[in-house]
C-alpha cells in the first residue's frame, strides 16, 4: 500500500511485481450493505409473523435459515462477515500506520484484533460464557431475564474502559470521520446492550415465543448490523480521505 502514490518503481530483475489499486465508493458500497441488512431483518420478521400471527407451520421450517436470532442463520453469517470485513480493513490501515511510524499505530492494530475477536465471537457466542459468573454475583435479584443479559454488565465495563483508552485516538480523527463513528457507535451499542437488555427482560416476563419479543430481537439485530455498516463506511471514508486508494503489491 502507498500513501498518495501514483507511481510505482520497477521490480528488481528476475522478479515479477504488480501494483493493484482498489477504488471503492464508500457510499454505494455501504448503501448496498445496509439494504441487505434491512432485507434480512424484514424477511425474518415476516416469517415470525407468519408463524405467530397466522399459525403457519410451513413458515416455521425457514426459521433456522433466516431468523436474525438463530445461530448460523443467514443474517448471523452476514453479521460475521461484516465483523470480518471491518477487521480486515483495520489490519490494512494498521499496516500503513506502522509503515508511517504513526503514533497511533498500536491503537489501529488493537482495534483490528478486537474486531477479529468479535467476528469469531459472533459465530461462537463466547460473550455468553460471562453470564454464569455474573449470575452468581447478582444472585436471586428477581430481575426477569437476567440469565440472558447478565453478560451486559461486564460488556458495559469493557466498552467504557476501551472508550477511555481510545479517547485521544478518537479526538485525533478527522471531524467527519468522528461524526460517522459516533453515530455508528450509538446505533451499534444501542442494539447490542440496550435492546438486548430490553428483549431479555421482556422474554423473562412474557416468554420468547411471541411476536412482540421477535420484533424487539429483530430491531436489536438490525441496529447491530446497521452500526457495523456505518463503522465500515466511516473507515472506508477515512482511507479515501487519507490515502485516496488502497494499493497492494503482488510479487
Amino acid at each position: 500500500m502507498s500513501n498518495h502514490s501514483s507511481e510505482s518503481t520497477l521490480p528488481p530483475e528476475g522478479q515479477h511485481a504488480s501494483i493493484t489499486g482498489v477504488r471503492l465508493n464508500p457510499r454505494k458500497v455501504c448503501l448496498l450493505l445496509a439494504i441487505i441488512a434491512l432485507g434480512f431483518s424484514l424477511i425474518s420478521l415476516l416469517t415470525q409473523m407468519l408463524v405467530y400471527q397466522a399459525g403457519s407451520a410451513r413458515a416455521n421450517w425457514f426459521i433456522p435459515l433466516i431468523d436474525v436470532d438463530h445461530e448460523l442463520s443467514l443474517p448471523s453469517i452476514y453479521s460475521t462477515l461484516l465483523y470480518g470485513a471491518i477487521g480486515i480493513l483495520l489490519i490494512l490501515i494498521s499496516r500503513m500506520k506502522f509503515n508511517e511510524n504513526d503514533c497511533y499505530r498500536w491503537h489501529w492494530l488493537f482495534l483490528s484484533l478486537i474486531f477479529s475477536f468479535l467476528c469469531f465471537d459472533e459465530g461462537a457466542s463466547i460473550h455468553e460464557l460471562s453470564s454464569a459468573p455474573m449470575e452468581m454475583l447478582v444472585g436471586e435479584s428477581g430481575l426477569p431475564g437476567i440469565r440472558q443479559y447478565a453478560w451486559v454488565i461486564p460488556g458495559v465495563i469493557l466498552v467504557l474502559a476501551v472508550a477511555i483508552a481510545y479517547w485521544k485516538f478518537l479526538i485525533s480523527l478527522p471531524r467527519h470521520i468522528k461524526k460517522w463513528l459516533a453515530i455508528a457507535g450509538l446505533i451499534y451499542f444501542g442494539g447490542l446492550l440496550g435492546m438486548e437488555t430490553l428483549g431479555s427482560i421482556y422474554a423473562g416476563t412474557h416468554g420468547a415465543k411471541n411476536i412482540t419479543y421477535n420484533v424487539l430481537v429483530t430491531l436489536e439485530e438490525f441496529m447491530e448490523m446497521s452500526g457495523l455498516v456505518l463503522i465500515f463506511y466511516g473507515l472506508l471514508n477515512y482511507v479515501k480521505t487519507t490515502y485516496e486508494t488502497l494499493r497492494f503489491r503482488l510479487q
